[in-house]
Formats: C-alpha cells, sequence, structure tokens
C-alpha cells in the first residue's frame, strides 16, 4: 500500500498537557469522537468513490492524527503559526485543519489566537463549558461529526479557491457525500459498543451517518436498537461480512485483481483481545483490604463469557450497591473502548473489519505462567504454546467467529494488552 499525501486529506491535532493516552479522560473521549470524522474533503463529494479510489490503487489512507502540547504553541501567535505550519508540512499538504482541544490546558487566549490565523480550520473542545467556548470564535466551533461537516460545506466556496491555487484543474464538486445512495441502505444502526467500530467503519465507505446523525435519536428510539447478549456475536460478524462485501463489489466489477493466489483477498482482520494484568493483586498485596474494598478488586477482575456478559459473583452484592457494581463496570467498559478506538484508527488505513473478543484474565494466568522463563526442548515449547493457544481459543472465539476466521482469506493483527 501506499501512503497517501493530498490536499485534501484533512488534518486533525490535539492539543493538551496530558501524555497518557490510555488513562486520560480527554484521549478516551478524542479518540471516539474522531470516529464520526471524515478523513478526506473527496468523501464528503462521493464517499463511495473515493472508497473505489482507494481500494483501486491500494491507497494507505487513515486519518492525518498529530498530538501538540500546548506548552509548544504558548509563544508569540505569528512564531506558533510558522512552526505549526512547517510541523505539519513535514508530514503532509492538507488544506483543512481541525484542532480537538483538551478543556484543562491554561493558555486558552493563546490558542484561540493561534487558531484564527490557520485557515480554513475549525475546533471542538473535550469537556467544554460555555466560559472557556466563549473565549475562542465560536463560528468555527464543532460539537459533531456531522457539525464539523455543516461547517466544511459553509466554507466550500473559501477551500475550492484555496485548492485551485494549488491545482487550477481541480474540480470540487459539490459536498453530497452519496449523490446517488449508493449502498445506503447496507449499515443499519445497532445500538452497542461491539458494533460501533465496523458501523462507523461502514460509515467512511457510504457516508450514511453523515447524512442521518444518530445523535438525533432520542434516549426510546435507541433503547429499542440495543442488542441482546444473545445477538450480539450474530451482529458482529454481519456488520464485518458487510465490509468484507465491498471487498467483493470491487474483485466482482474488476476493479482489483488479486495478483496471486497467495496474496490474502480481503483487509487485515482487526482482533482486539483485552486482558486483565494480575498485577492489579500485587498493588495491594501489602495492604490490609476491607470487605467493600475486596469486592471492588472482584468485580475489577471480573471476565466476559463469550456473549460478552461478565462473569458476576453473587457475594459482591452483599457489599455493594448495584449503583457501585454498575459504575465500576462503567469504568472497566471505558478502558475496552479505548482499545476499540484504537483498534478503530489501525483499521482504517484499510478499511479493516474489527473484532473485540471478550475479556479474560484469572483464568489463563496460569497457562501464561507456564510460558514464563521456561527451559525446554523446541518440541516441548511448541507444544506448550499449542497448547494454550487451545485454552485461550476456548475463553475468547465463540464458534462462530472462529468459522469466520477460518474461512477468510486475509491476515489477522491483534491488539492486545496481554
Amino acid at each position: 500500500m501506499i501512503k497517501t499525501n493530498s490536499v485534501t486529506q484533512i488534518q486533525y491535532t490535539l492539543i493538551t498537557s496530558e501524555s497518557s493516552f490510555s488513562e486520560s479522560n480527554f484521549h478516551n473521549k478524542a479518540l471516539r469522537a474522531l470516529k464520526e470524522y471524515p478523513k478526506d474533503l473527496w468523501q464528503l463529494e462521493n464517499a463511495v468513490d473515493h472508497y473505489d479510489f482507494s481500494f483501486r490503487f491500494c491507497l494507505r489512507k487513515g486519518l492525518e492524527l498529530f498530538s501538540l502540547s500546548d506548552t509548544l504553541l504558548n509563544i508569540e501567535t505569528n512564531q506558533a503559526v510558522e512552526f505549526f505550519e512547517g510541523y505539519s508540512n513535514e508530514f503532509n499538504n492538507a488544506l483543512v485543519k481541525v484542532f480537538i482541544i483538551d478543556s484543562k490546558i491554561e493558555s486558552h487566549e493563546n490558542i484561540a489566537n493561534f487558531i484564527e490565523l490557520i485557515t480554513p480550520s475549525y475546533f471542538t473542545i473535550i469537556n467544554e463549558t460555555a466560559s472557556i467556548i466563549s473565549k475562542y470564535n465560536s463560528e468555527n466551533y464543532f460539537s459533531s461529526g456531522n457539525s464539523l461537516i455543516e461547517l466544511i460545506k459553509r466554507d466550500k466556496k473559501i477551500i475550492t479557491e484555496k485548492i485551485n491555487e494549488k491545482y487550477p484543474d481541480h474540480e470540487v464538486k459539490p459536498f453530497d457525500i452519496n449523490p446517488n445512495n449508493s449502498y445506503i441502505n447496507e449499515n443499519e444502526l445497532v445500538f452497542s459498543n461491539l458494533i460501533e467500530s465496523n458501523y462507523f467503519m461502514l460509515n467512511q465507505i457510504i457516508g450514511n451517518f453523515w447524512l442521518e446523525d444518530f445523535k438525533n435519536y432520542n434516549d426510546s428510539d435507541l433503547m429499542k436498537l440495543r442488542l441482546q447478549s444473545n445477538q450480539r456475536v450474530k451482529e458482529i460478524l454481519n456488520k464485518a461480512r458487510t465490509i468484507d462485501q465491498f471487498t467483493n463489489v470491487m474483485y466482482s466489477k474488476d476493479i482489483a485483481k488479486q495478483v496471486s493466489p497467495f496474496n490474502p483477498l480481503y483487509p487485515t482482520l482487526i482482533l482486539i483481545s483485552p486482558y486483565h494484568f494480575p498485577g492489579l493483586n500485587q498493588i495491594f498485596r501489602n495492604k490490609k483490604l476491607s470487605p467493600k474494598e475486596k469486592a471492588i478488586l472482584k468485580i475489577y477482575k471480573s471476565e466476559q463469557r463469550l456473549d460478552y456478559c461478565f462473569v458476576g459473583d453473587d457475594s459482591v452484592e452483599r457489599f455493594l450497591s448495584r449503583k457501585e457494581i454498575t459504575q465500576i463496570i462503567g469504568e472497566m467498559n471505558f478502558r475496552l473502548l479505548f482499545l476499540d478506538d484504537v483498534g478503530y484508527l489501525h483499521g482504517l488505513l484499510s478499511y479493516s473489519p474489527i473484532i473485540r473478543l471478550p475479556l479474560v484474565g484469572k483464568s489463563i494466568n496460569m497457562d501464561l505462567s507456564h510460558l514464563e522463563n521456561f527451559t525446554s526442548t523446541r518440541k516441548k515449547a511448541v507444544k506448550k504454546i499449542s497448547q494454550f493457544g487451545k485454552n485461550l481459543s476456548k475463553q475468547i472465539l465463540a464458534d462462530e467467529i472462529k468459522d469466520y476466521i477460518f474461512n477468510r482469506n486475509g491476515q489477522i493483527a491483534v491488539i492486545s494488552d496481554l
């Protein structure tokens, strides 16, 4: 694949003082928000044509994503602009710049003045307040992927003029997103974070979300779309297979050809395999825990079944209320969503389907310990690793997902905190 460099790409820049990603509320919310955003202006003209072209020429085009400390921009405004544009031009020549700002930074006035000199540019603020937004030019503020697109549509004339300064023959078509309504009904909304990454991956291909923002649904509408536990695996695979179907369409139309039978047919499948690190016990080993603290720790170490339901321990209800249990599960889900969002960014490079596997921990720790620091013959080592793989697959791979992976002609990339 070829890493593309186009004036129509959109550059996204996180501005924060935080360095941690996985433990950062800002980074978690920012990465989730990115799923709603387009990666190229061409998608706003015709998302399907953009996908067709990318597939045809094997273009590797993910989000142009950067992160800058606010302190780097806390200098004289023109100097900050010169620094930023020089830095950006080292990697791309994207015309449109989008800033995702951490509300906790101290230099909002400086950042606001800096953004004003970048044209065209737009911004959003994570955990915003009215007082913080008031420090910026609110005309260029957006709160969702759809409101960002509306701002870009508003400035289409300015954007077109700037593109034509560099490329006079380039025609910028109306921003209709999917002018022919091609495949527009192939991406039904399902209310589940297990499906979300593939839903937005399909949106990058056909643009249905940008035409119908699901935030317009009220809570009762969304609850009707919520999956039951026995539907989860089926719906995960439905979305993954729909993404694969677009690959089939490309081959059936002779848009692309398989170079040899040894080359994978489909884009790389992204598997996300979350794991409870046993070091959690070490943190509290020298502390005498109260019954309530022990109950909290038990929940934090909960694993998931193949249907993604958490395996509960009824004894914790003696020490914790249902509200407290729900809050702890919510915090665990927040970590899982971070892995989902990282998987989405990887998958976006080649429009890959993404499957998150159930969360495991103590049930495989004994098997993992056998792989640590053992000295053995090559044959015994292979046998131990093979046995671990079989045991692990029973814990995290439903039969339907096993069959899908086995029969799919494509490579696999695994993202895990194992």
